[in-house]
């Protein structure tokens, strides 16, 4: 049996810089920040999930943009889904092994966990509104400080 590999899904925010810069540099909201603190202390990997772009490695430099999950149909979604998956291929994260940690809203994870469903999934924040997000990770990341 392979070893396990640890993918986080991290998912863009409104809140952007107006300049081009790397997907992790991109985003600026607290949420995203901790997420994105909490995916490199804990995975092995991590991406963000953009609306516009779909799945971004941390270094990739993007340009900013407005464009949201929440405005987006319930086709649109699936078709972003699929693409989203069929990059995920691409950038072989589609193996045996590998775990995939949802550190995404529900918009994000609904139709992209369902084409990744073989495959093992965490979402340790699940169920959890915004401001219980943010407390979870300031818990989590204070923890792993220690």
């Amino acid at each position: 049996m392979p070893p396990t590999k640890r993918i986080g899904l991290v998912s863009c925010v409104k809140r952007k810089l107006a300049v081009p810069a790397h997907a992790e540099q991109l985003y600026t909201s607290t949420l995203f920040k901790k997420s994105r603190e909490w995916a490199i202390t804990n995975c092995d990997e991590w991406y963000v999930l953009s609306a516009k772009y779909g799945l971004v490695r941390p270094s990739k430099r993007v340009e900013p943009y407005e464009k949201t999950m929440k405005e987006m149909s319930t086709s649109a979604r699936l078709q972003w889904a699929g693409r989203v998956y069929r990059m995920m291929g691409r950038a072989g994260l589609l193996r045996e092994g590998v775990i995939f940690i949802w550190l995404a809203g529900r918009d994000y994870k609904k139709e992209l966990s369902e084409l990744l469903k073989k495959y093992k999934q965490e979402d340790p924040m699940e169920h959890r509104r915004m401001g219980e997000r943010l407390r979870w990770l300031n818990l989590a990341l204070s923890v792993n400080q220690k």
